[in-house]
C-alpha cells in the first residue's frame, strides 16, 4: 500500500500496530464479491481488462466483506494522513468500526478480477431521514462524516444559503485507492 508520510510516529509499539494494519489491509481480497455480487447489486462490471467493479449498499454485504472493506478504509485514511495513527494504536483499531457504515450507504469497489485484490473504493454516504427538517447552519444537527474528522466548522466558510438543508452538501464519503 505504499509508505506513510508520518513515520516515525515516535512509539515503536504504535508503529508496529500501524504496519500490521497496513499489511492486513493490503492482503484483503473480495473475489466472491466481484465474481458473484449480491442479486441487488446496483452495478457490476465482471471483468474489464482485468478489473472488476461492483456497487452495493451496505445491507447487501456479508459481515466479513464489510469488515474487509472497513479494514481497507482505515488503512487508506492512515496513509492519506486523515487519521492520527497514535490514536488508532491507543484504541487498538483493526478496522474502521462497522457502525460507521449505514445500511443505505453505497460502496463502489474496484478490484482485480482474478485475485479480488482491492484497487479503488468510494462510498456514497446516505444522509438519512433524520436530516429532512435540518438546516446546514443548525447547531444541533448531526455532523457529516467529514465534520466528524475535521470538526463542525469545516462548512463555516462555504457559500451555502442559510435556509438550505444537508442535501446541498456533496457528502460522497471517501475515495480511496491503493
Amino acid at each position: 500500500m505504499g509508505e506513510r508520510t508520518r513515520y516515525p510516529i515516535g512509539n515503536p509499539d504504535a508503529e508496529a500496530h500501524i504496519r500490521r494494519l497496513l499489511d492486513r489491509a493490503s492482503a484483503q481480497r473480495l473475489p466472491d464479491l466481484f465474481a458473484n455480487p449480491p442479486p441487488d447489486a446496483l452495478f457490476h462490471l465482471p471483468n474489464r481488462h482485468g478489473v472488476s467493479v461492483v456497487a452495493v449498499r451496505t445491507q447487501s454485504l456479508k459481515e466479513d466483506q464489510l469488515l474487509k472493506i472497513m479494514t481497507y478504509r482505515l488503512a487508506q485514511y492512515v496513509m492519506a494522513d486523515q487519521l492520527d495513527p497514535l490514536l488508532i494504536y491507543e484504541k487498538r483499531l483493526e478496522s474502521e468500526p462497522l457502525s460507521n457504515a449505514s445500511a443505505e450507504d453505497i460502496h463502489v469497489i474496484a478490484g482485480s478480477a482474478d485475485t479480488g485484490e482491492l484497487l479503488s473504493y468510494i462510498t456514497l454516504e446516505a444522509l438519512g431521514d433524520e436530516l429532512d427538517d435540518v438546516k446546514i447552519r443548525d447547531q444541533d444537527r448531526p455532523l457529516f462524516p467529514v465534520e466528524q474528522v475535521f470538526g463542525r466548522g469545516i462548512f463555516n466558510r462555504a457559500l451555502i444559503p442559510l435556509g438550505c438543508g444537508p442535501s446541498v452538501v456533496d457528502n460522497r464519503g471517501y475515495a480511496l485507492r491503493s
